[in-house]
């Protein structure tokens, strides 16, 4: 549950997504522990983010908030690999169905789908649009690259500010085709409810926040997962 609500807070706070100021609760869980059954009423209600996660767990039989569910949506895992393309089509109709504004860009994702695609957080900005879902952003490079979970090493660490410099990967676009390059010395986020960085630590990046410190091997993962979406919706563009 910990982990999903780190990668959802942001965007509640910021009025994106979700039930309106749940991002308080997520704090309270996290620093207490209490208001679980809340939590997960509100984890629910994303109009992105839930029906991402059910899909997941149902697959898998696993509960929608477990450690793995929510690992294999924002990083990465084994969980999201046996995922074909019908069952990609369901989650796109889930999302129209929460969001009907979202009816018409949904028409040319299902046309463009392609088996292979996986029910990762960077399919739903890069192939889905992102901010579309929820009708309040434009699908620009800009937002993509805002909402996208990326990773970068910490270089410095202000805890004054409660700023992390990190050099990371930022997403271009040249020719309608998506790629990654290198671009150092960003500043970041980071809420002492989540993590407490270090210089080298490796990072999860969403919104402009680091949520997570990652393991090699998640590093990897969030990579692999990464490149497999964009080397897909480059084919289909």
């Amino acid at each position: 549950m910990a982990l999903a609500i780190r990668f959802a807070h942001r965007v509640n706070e910021q009025c994106y997504c979700g039930p309106e100021g749940c991002h308080n609760t997520f704090i309270e869980y996290l620093e207490h522990g209490t208001n679980k059954e809340q939590v997960r009423e509100d984890i629910a209600q994303f109009e992105s983010l839930g029906p991402y996660l059910m899909a997941i767990a149902k697959k898998n039989g696993k509960d929608f908030l477990d450690f793995d569910v929510a690992e294999a949506y924002w990083i990465g895992n084994e969980l999201l690999d046996d995922f074909k393309r019908e069952e990609m089509k369901s989650i796109i109709y889930q999302l129209v169905k929460r969001i009907p504004s979202y009816s018409i860009i949904a028409v040319d994702r299902l046309e463009r789908l392609t088996e292979g695609y996986v029910p990762h957080h960077n399919f739903h900005v890069m192939y889905m649009g992102g901010g579309n879902t929820f009708g309040k952003l434009p699908t620009t490079i800009e937002f993509m690259e805002l909402c996208r979970v990326s990773w970068g090493t910490v270089t410095e660490v202000s805890e004054e500010n409660l700023e992390l410099k990190v050099t990371k990967n930022e997403l271009v676009e040249k020719d309608k085709k998506l790629k990654l390059i290198e671009k150092e010395n960003q500043i970041i986020k980071y809420h002492p409810s989540f993590i407490n960085p270090k210089v080298n630590d490796v990072v999860a990046i969403h919104h402009k926040v680091a949520n997570m410190v990652l393991t090699p091997d998640q590093q990897e993962r969030l990579e692999k997962y990464t490149n497999l979406i964009l080397d897909l919706r480059n084919l289909t563009w």
